[in-house]
């Protein structure tokens, strides 16, 4: 009720920014990607590498990709990162899984981000709140 007077208004408004970013959001980047860069298929091993980064780091806008990040690595603890890893940079890696420190150390960005998205959602409503309240 912060930016529209009408409650339903708002409420149809936030189920619909969710489903945006839960399921049309990936399927959106990844047209675009597409379209703009080339056939992942005859690229070399750190074009593909590349171009899994820069498709990654789009999709991370996303809080829904964030949320499914940082819940994957820390109740799977097998998972030691968060992107493409090639042979050599697993090569010292021991085969055991992270204990929970560890896990939390490889989803801060993503939780930082989350918290971060959090904070700017509050405190623009809370701005907007405030400039409306003072008005009337």
């Amino acid at each position: 009720m912060v930016v529209f007077r009408q409650a339903a208004t708002s409420a149809i408004t936030g189920i619909g920014l969710w489903l945006f970013f839960t399921v049309f959001y990936q399927i959106v980047v990844n047209l675009i990607l597409r379209s703009l860069l080339p056939d992942p298929s005859q690229l070399t091993q750190e074009q593909a590498i590349s171009y899994n980064n820069v498709a990654l780091n789009i999709l991370r806008i996303s809080p829904n990709q964030l949320y499914a990040d940082a819940v994957t690595t820390l109740l799977m603890p097998s998972v030691r990162s968060l992107g493409p890893l090639t042979m050599e940079q697993m090569a010292g890696a021991i085969p055991s899984p992270l204990p929970f420190t560890q896990s939390l150390m490889v989803v801060w960005p993503q939780f930082c981000g989350l918290l971060a998205v959090m904070t700017c959602c509050f405190a623009l409503a809370y701005y907007l709140f405030m400039r409306r309240e003072i008005r009337s």
